[in-house]
Formats: C-alpha cells, structure tokens, sequence
C-alpha cells in the first residue's frame, strides 16, 4: 500500500509544565486541520476518509481536537484515529470534545497499557472511549516492564536519562511498540483479541472463544478496522467494543492464547498425599515424542491444588500449528517462615487426573494425561498426550 505520511512536530509546545501542553494542544488540533482542509481541496471531500491519525498519549487527544475541528469548521470526517494509551490527567471523566471520543473520526481504536491511577504512577486512560479499546495485559503493569533502574539504564548503553525515562514509562510506551509490531502481520502469530466483561473474566477463561459468527474476535491494532467492519457494519458506532489479550516480555510481542483445565486426582493416593501449593508451568508439542518444535513455558494458577480439584485458566506462549503433546512441570512453593510448606520426610508432588488444553487461533483441542497416573514431581518435567489418558 502507497501511503503519504505526515508527522506533526510540535515538540516546543510539549515541553513542561503539563498544563501548557495541555492546552497547546487544541491550537496545534486546530491548525492541523486547518492543514487537512486544504489537502482534502485537492483530494475532494471523501479525500479525508483515507486519514489516519495515530497519535500517543497527549497526542490521542490532539488528533480528537483535529476531528472535531474538521467536522465544526468545514463538515468533513476523518476515517480513522487510532489513540496510543491516551493521556489520563485533566482528561479522565471529562466530556467531549475535551477528550477523545468516538465521534471524532469514522472508526476511532484506542490501546491502553498504563491505566494504573495516576496517583500510583498510570499516564493512560482507563475509560473505554473508541469503536474499539484494546486492554493487553489488562491495560496495566505490562510484561517486562519490572525491571529496575539500573537494568533500564544498562539496556540504554549506560545513559542514566535515557535509563530513567524508560523506567518510568516503560508501560506507556508499550502502546506504539505493540502498534507498530501489528502492522506487519506475523503468519505465525495472528494478534488476537478476545471480547469480555473483565480482564479477570478473560484470564479466568470465562470468554474463551470467539463465538459463532466469529463476533468475539479482533485481530489487535492496525489491521482490525477491516475486521471490525466486516463483522459489525454500523451496529455498534454508538458503543465501545473491549478486546483483551496477553503479550510477550519482548519484542516480538505476539502470542498464542491457550485455555487450560486441570483436573487434580481424586485417586487413593493423591488423597493420601494431599494438596499441595505450587504453580504448574506448559510447554506444548507439535509432536508425541516431543523432538519437535515446542513453546516457551507459560505458567498457569500458583496457589493451592487440591486433590478433585479442577482448575482453569488462559496462558500465552508461541502459537504451535499441531497440538500433539504437552510437558507439564510441576514447581513447588516451599517457604522458610511457613512450616506447613516444608516437606523434610516426603517429596513434593501432584497427582493429575488430565489436562485439557485449547488453542484460540487455532481452533484446536487436545486432551492428554500422565502416562500411568505417575505424579508431577517438584522440578521434573513430564510429557503427556492423548493415549495415555
């Protein structure tokens, strides 16, 4: 696709104090609409239906002052704005056109990542406020994003400024990272989105799936408007949809969203042995001997497991084209200060009945168990598949 990029530098009217940039911002919306108008004289009106403004934090709210300047001062409407974790001070519970909205453009998609309260250091928006708001990891505390100081500044070749500025914005800027890394789709790992209630619901696999007609489902970023449309039309212009999904540590950000349910023993021996705390960790197998190409482990529930339990959640690890096999490890959280976590006469274990496992871009099932009801034990891996069930 042949696009004409144009890039607004108004960097001298974003230097601190904040509530200078703030206001700055509705003359440089004006004026960059102004600019549009004239573009869209030798385009044609329809012209601006092609616009795409993409604009991070202060910037979101910007690019609604140009929508909505276009549409009051020369009846026309912006196609798309796409709003990277929209800045949340002297925006938040405002109303339109103070901030960003919905109707500043045909299709308007946020991304929000730092939507933490400000007072506990969150930059971002936590209202829904586009056609679309995407919440990857909940929209907060991004993966990878805890790291210290001085590993930032270590990252930063050893510029303290540069290590610093990191630290502290590492969950905003994951929205133009994870933007751009959408833009090239990966054949190997489709972004998806999952529509839910709530981020616990999501991670919780209440919403797993996306539903008959496909509804439940966006590809996440540059490439979802097109999707977007095709399912919906015009039906939901006067709502936000909300789509969450789970990003990597690093870039490459994608993965694959799997739906696992765990079904402790109820045999004499697990109820003998009895419930134990700890976390189990996947990988999943594009072959039953495990020689082919596996995932990175994803680790899924750390708390008590409790013999007939049965336990569920979403991980996300790499996307793997034929389910065949899953290794399960089973790690044990022992601690000095609790004596009811010390095991000094037996050896800490799990008795797993059988594991189911689901993949959402996929579309694929596959149950398996351990290969003669053998335990996880602390530390060990164990490769199960369908036979052994």
């Amino acid at each position: 696709m042949d696009c004409t990029v144009i890039v607004i530098d108004w960097h001298g009217g974003s230097s601190p104090p904040y509530t200078q940039a703030v206001a700055n911002i509705r003359l440089v919306g004006a004026v960059t609409a102004h600019l549009l108008h004239d573009i869209s004289a030798y385009s044609g009106p329809q012209g601006l239906s092609h616009v795409h403004l993409i604009g991070h934090s202060l910037g979101a709210h910007l690019s609604g002052y140009v929508g909505y300047t276009v549409q009051k001062m020369f009846n026309l409407t912006l196609g798309r704005i796409t709003a990277l974790d929209p800045a949340e001070p002297h925006f938040s519970k405002t109303e339109p056109p103070v901030r960003l909205d919905r109707t500043a453009a045909q299709y308007v998609d946020v991304i929000h990542t730092d939507a933490s309260q400000f007072i506990r250091g969150g930059l971002g928006m936590t209202e829904s406020i586009g056609h679309v708001d995407y919440y990857p990891n909940g929209g907060t505390n991004q993966p990878g994003c805890t790291k210290s100081v001085l590993q930032y500044v270590k990252e930063a070749n050893g510029s303290f400024f540069n290590g610093v500025k990191k630290y502290l914005s590492c969950n905003h800027i994951r929205a133009h990272e994870f933007f751009l890394e959408s833009i090239t789709p990966n054949p190997r790992c489709k972004f998806m989105t999952v529509s839910c209630p709530s981020y616990q619901d999501y991670v919780s696999g209440k919403c797993f799936g996306c539903g008959e007609n496909k509804e439940k489902c966006l590809p996440f970023g540059f490439h979802g408007r097109k999707y977007y449309e095709k399912l919906f039309g015009h039906k939901h212009r006067h709502t936000s949809k909300i789509q969450y999904l789970i990003t990597g540590e690093n870039h490459p950000f994608c993965r694959g969203h799997y739906r696992i349910i765990v079904q402790i023993s109820k045999s004499n021996e697990s109820q003998t042995h009895g419930g134990e705390i700890g976390q189990l960790l996947f990988r999943m197998h594009s072959t039953s001997d495990g020689k082919g190409f596996k995932s990175e482990p994803a680790g899924f529930f750390s708390g008590f497991h409790e013999p007939g339990g049965i336990y569920m959640g979403v991980v996300a690890t790499d996307e793997v084209s034929h389910l065949k096999a899953i290794e399960i490890e089973w790690k044990y959280n022992s601690s000095l200060f609790n004596p009811l976590t010390w095991r000094i006469l037996s050896t800490p274990k799990i008795y797993l009945k059988k594991v189911t496992v689901e993949s959402l871009e996929l579309d694929q099932r596959i149950t398996v168990c351990p290969k003669s009801q053998k335990p996880l034990i602390n530390g060990i891996p164990q490769l199960m598949i369908r036979s052994y069930c």
